[in-house]
């Protein structure tokens, strides 16, 4: 055993006999990670989470970018 974090996503049947669903995962992490975990997760509520769900992402990043009439990103 090591203290190193690991993530796997599971096989199909290991997904399965648990009923998880698509948008679920289970994580596993030594007990001496839970008070990080939290924190972070915690910051990635208050934080990242409103800003992606806001998709103001996209137009930022579209403002920054110099005007093009060639439709880079395929728009007509």
């Amino acid at each position: 055993m090591s203290s190193a974090a690991e993530f796997r996503i599971g096989c199909y049947g290991c997904r399965k006999a648990p009923d998880i669903e698509p948008n679920e995962t289970v994580v596993g992490f030594l007990h001496s990670f839970l008070l990080p975990v939290v924190e972070h997760l915690a910051s990635v509520h208050e934080k990242a989470m409103p800003v992606s769900r806001s998709k103001c992402a996209l137009a930022a990043l579209e403002r920054t970018q110099p005007d093009s009439e060639s439709g880079a990103r395929g728009h007509a």
